[in-house]
């Protein structure tokens, strides 16, 4: 199975090139390496040979960038990388045999901060917000993140626009919790660790993640307990007054998932006797990448 490394990039010259550098050092045999930018990037290092650089001046988010860099890769397994998370040695050895189970839809990497192991992957918290586990949590993983993540193309990309629909924010989540209603897994591990900042592990609590947290939750309601939800809002609310930002969050609970609807997926169709690459999917429509990519 090959790994198709997507690397999105909206303004950072220096972040992209410390992931993309990281990977270059430690790239496995098997994997091609995708860049999708906004057009900032020039590449001084010369290195078209051996990247390919995707230029998508109409995105502004990660999420969108993983929808270019999909039709633009074909390995089996989709591996999203956030500019400045750094691959270390090895990250991606094992990956491979972790999908040799049909089930497995995705694998979450550790992500270590210094010397500690700080995240193992997401789940949703009570309002709706991406929650970073710690290890011990590892039981309560319903994905992988969105600054590090590996997943079965096949499974993944019929999700890839409506996740792209949320935003940074929810995008993460709602592959997770969608993977899930299917009865396909995420696995973490820590055999594939990467080095990420304190600060990428930080959430914004504004009106675009207050909204995006309300679509998540409307999308799917069987996954997210609804216990108390309002009085956790206002508590909230006030907690953060006066802040001006807490006005903000608020508006985003009330009126971030008006017009939207739960997600319709049927259980996946899996044969335990198929290889990973046959895997038949059910009944859904195909993404714009995958039509994309027949008719060329």
């Amino acid at each position: 199975m090959r790994l198709s490394i997507i690397i999105p990039a909206l303004h950072d010259a220096a972040l992209l090139e410390e992931t993309m550098l990281s990977v270059l050092e430690n790239r496995p045999a098997y994997a091609d390496v995708v860049v999708v930018h906004t057009g900032f990037y020039t590449d001084p290092y010369e290195l078209a040979g051996e990247v390919k650089f995707v230029e998508a001046r109409s995105a502004v988010t990660d999420a969108q960038c993983w929808m270019i860099g999909a039709a633009a890769s074909s390995g089996e397994i989709i591996h999203l990388l956030a500019s400045g998370v750094v691959a270390t040695a090895g990250w991606a050895d094992s990956i491979r045999s972790m999908f040799a189970d049909p089930a497995v839809a995705a694998v979450s990497p550790a992500l270590r901060c210094d010397d500690a192991i700080a995240s193992i992957g997401v789940a949703a918290d009570s309002l709706g917000y991406r929650r970073f586990l710690r290890l011990e949590e590892g039981k309560s993983l319903v994905g992988p993140s969105r600054l590090a993540a590996f997943y079965r193309r096949s499974w993944l990309e019929p999700l890839l626009p409506a996740a792209a629909s949320l935003g940074d924010q929810a995008a993460d989540l709602d592959i997770a919790y969608s993977l899930k209603a299917q009865g396909l897994l995420s696995r973490p591990t820590t055999a594939s660790q990467l080095m990420v900042k304190p600060a990428a592990l930080q959430q914004d609590r504004d009106f675009a993640a207050a909204a995006a947290a309300e679509r998540l939750r409307a999308r799917h309601p069987q996954q997210l307990d609804t216990t108390s939800y309002w009085n956790q809002v206002i508590a909230q609310t006030l907690k953060a007054l006066p802040s001006p930002k807490a006005i903000g969050v608020l508006l985003g609970h009330l009126g971030g998932a008006r017009g939207e609807r739960p997600v319709a997926l049927e259980p996946a169709e899996i044969d335990q006797h198929d290889a990973p690459a046959t895997i038949r999917m059910p009944q859904r429509p195909t993404s714009q990448s995958n039509t994309d990519r027949a008719a060329a």
